[in-house]
């Protein structure tokens, strides 16, 4: 029996981490592509929203290709992701699915998770899975997923000042290679070393003028670079440092109990800096979205970006509130809508325009810091 899961980011390195050690086999999902999301717009209702499509073609393409199995993790509350495994289950069934479904609802992983992953293993193998092999594979995929991440952010810092367009991608790429190859959690912290050894020595324009701009939203969109049309790279040729605040790491530390110790605070510091705008988690990444936008503005960043799906009513109540921020905060916000129809070119535009907008307020304070004798006025 071959399993298979939604793709996303680089979640895939996580799961297969956790296959190798459990000796399963995985048909990995493909990198998202039109021919992805025109598949899985043949098979969705009408009103779904852009993720639910993207992850519907993935599966389609994956059991295509020879799995039966599937396994995702969904979530309780409010976020339509809760009602994503119903839909998908009875859409798959209908595409000849014939192996099986299995759900990760819990939103706690050391109770959750985990065990269920234990139980439903022993269901569809007929064997039992110990407790070393499973945490071992866990742990490594866990570590593997946090190292590639931390290559990505460096690579994003570096991305807008690379002297040689694709220098930086190119490292980023042979570097997460080598923390794949890994098998141990020193080789791959040894593998993460001579990663970000070799990217610190591309040649950089430290003196080209940048501005920094944080990335947030709902998930898929923000981590999915087809989804987004690959923003961070637009970003960067802009003259833009892409500065993305959600991270997989984040979710799978917030589902541990462990939320504190994710990338700039986690989930926790951002929902508590979001309370004096939304007092109440509403489910999703509104109340998140919210908070990064307030701490952006206190680390000195120039500008956010807010991406959401098309029907996400979760993001577009966060919208609402963080225009209300940008005004009491004097800090630029811009929100994209993404769906099947808005295409790429239109997004770059007004990404364009945005950015130019934040050059200019540069500028513009950096003139009357001048006029002023270098003093604040």
């Amino acid at each position: 029996m071959a399993g298979t899961y939604p793709g996303i980011g680089v979640m895939g390195d996580l799961v297969e981490a956790v296959a190798e050690f459990t000796r399963d086999e995985i048909v990995s999902p493909l990198p998202n592509a039109n021919s992805t999301l025109n598949l899985g717009m043949r098979h969705s209702p009408e009103g779904a929203c852009l993720p639910f499509k993207l992850i519907a073609g993935s599966l389609l393409e994956s059991i295509d290709r020879g799995a039966n199995l599937v396994g995702m993790i969904t979530e309780r509350g409010p976020c339509r992701l809760g009602t994503y495994s119903l839909g998908l289950r009875l859409l798959l069934k209908e595409a000849g699915l014939e192996g099986g479904w299995v759900d990760f609802d819990n939103t706690n992983v050391r109770a959750g998770y985990i065990r269920r992953f234990k139980e439903m293993y022993f269901l569809k193998y007929d064997r039992r899975l110990s407790w070393f092999d499973m945490g071992r594979g866990f742990v490594m995929g866990l570590l593997r997923l946090a190292f590639i991440e931390a290559l990505e952010a460096e690579r994003n810092c570096r991305l807008a000042i690379q002297r040689r367009p694709g220098d930086v991608e190119t490292c980023f790429q042979e570097g997460a290679e080598k923390i794949r190859a890994a098998r141990t959690p020193w080789s791959m912290r040894w593998a993460l070393g001579k990663a970000r050894a070799a990217m610190r020595s591309i040649p950089l324009d430290r003196k080209r003028p940048t501005v920094r701009v944080v990335i947030t939203g709902e998930v898929y969109c923000v981590i999915d670079p087809f989804a987004n049309g690959r923003l961070e790279q637009r970003l960067a040729q802009l003259g833009a440092e892409p500065c993305r605040v959600l991270w997989q790491t984040d979710y799978l530390l917030h589902g541990m109990g462990l939320g504190r110790l994710g990338h700039l605070g986690g989930r926790p510091a951002a929902i508590r800096a979001a309370r004096p705008y939304m007092a109440d988690d509403i489910g999703g990444d509104a109340a998140a979205n919210v908070g990064h936008a307030v701490l952006a503005k206190r680390r000195g960043m120039h500008g956010l970006v807010h991406l959401k799906p098309f029907a996400c009513m979760m993001e577009f109540i966060s919208e609402n509130i963080l225009q209300k921020v940008s005004e009491e905060l004097d800090f630029p916000i811009l929100s994209l809508t993404l769906d099947d129809v808005n295409g790429a070119e239109r997004i770059h535009v007004r990404l364009e325009a945005f950015v130019e907008n934040l050059f200019r307020r540069c500028a513009s304070r950096k003139s009357r810091l001048g006029d002023a004798g270098g003093k604040r006025p």
